[in-house]
């Protein structure tokens, strides 16, 4: 799916001289501190399923059999997630298998893809080819991929992870000045752009990393780059798509999705703010968002405060703490 082509400015592989032992030992030291993640993933073949999961794959099954999306099936959930869970539930009844069993399969499937495409792309990332983060970085991506979801396995957070990755690696690299391959930046741009749709705030994802991209780059960079520009036409096209064949969800879900979230109130904001794990997220944060912009060599890690800062804010912008 992802044109792998290193980025232009990339400098030569370092480590050239580098003894065969230490090559193999740091290799090894990789390969097992992926293996840790990866051998996660079998629990989740394992009940229980998160229940909003299984609600959604209970609803795709029922359009399958004919029921029509937001007439007979009333969710506030865009169509994205719909048209995506529609695919283990086809797989499951295609080859008589277990819906759980398939689903668990096709999100395993797009983590691989978003690994793959991810691995590449660090491997053309000055900081991520250093000693140290050349054998960190693959582990920190497969343990946010694999080990970190845990019972949000498979919600709309986790895919929007594994959707935005590639795209967070290239506008990292974009953010420094480095010439990415249109073909590269538009495979993940489009594959980011499947996260993105699944629900409406995740758009502050782009518009952080846009955001980084056009301070540190500069605005003439940013406007040569065809994401920003490929991700907002596909964000006006998704929702052209859904007022012509599913115009039930502007009628009836907007206006009562509206009801829910019309109202702001200062104290359940705090209130956000001060239980469930977002403190232990938010105040480590901050010190290491400091420091990600005082080290220049630190591209990728100031790439992934933006994701951080806005997968928190989208959360709770829809008034929800923690796993949101």
């Amino acid at each position: 799916m992802f044109d792998q082509s290193v980025f232009a400015r990339s400098s030569a592989p370092a480590g050239t001289r580098e003894d065969l032992p230490s090559v193999r030992t740091r290799t090894v030291a990789r390969a097992l501190l992926v293996a840790l993640p990866a051998l996660w993933a079998v629990s989740y073949f394992f009940p229980p399923l998160n229940h909003d999961v299984a609600a959604l794959l209970q609803f795709a099954q029922r359009m399958l059999h004919g029921e029509r999306l937001y007439a007979e099936l009333i969710d506030v959930n865009p169509p994205m997630i719909f048209l995506l869970d529609t695919i283990p539930v086809a797989a499951a009844e295609l080859l008589r298998l277990s819906t759980v069993a398939c689903f668990v399969v096709f999100v395993l499937a797009l983590v691989v893809t978003s690994f793959a495409a991810s691995l590449r792309l660090l491997a053309s990332v000055d900081d991520a080819r250093q000693p140290v983060g050349a054998l960190l970085w693959p582990a920190v991506i497969a343990f946010v991929l694999l080990a970190y979801p845990m019972h949000s396995f498979g919600q709309r957070e986790h895919l929007l992870l594994i959707f935005a990755l590639p795209y967070v690696l290239i506008a990292a690299a974009r953010a420094e000045g480095d010439v990415v391959p249109r073909g590269a930046a538009a495979s993940a741009a489009l594959f980011a752009l499947i996260g993105i749709t699944l629900k409406p705030y995740y758009a502050v994802v782009p518009l952080a990393l846009e955001l980084l991209v056009l301070t540190r780059a500069g605005w003439r960079a940013w406007a040569r780059s065809p994401q920003p520009w490929l991700i907002m036409a596909g964000c006006v096209a998704y929702l052209g798509a859904v007022a012509l064949w599913l115009p039930d969800y502007y009628r009836v879900i907007v206006p009562l999705v509206a009801q829910c979230y019309d109202q702001f109130a200062v104290a359940a904001w705090l209130d956000l703010f001060t239980r469930d794990q977002v403190p232990a997220l938010l105040l480590p944060l901050a010190p290491l968002a400091v420091i990600a912009w005082r080290l220049p060599e630190a591209r990728l890690a100031r790439a992934m405060v933006c994701l951080t800062v806005a997968a928190t804010a989208a959360g709770l912008l829809q008034g929800k703490g923690w796993d949101y």
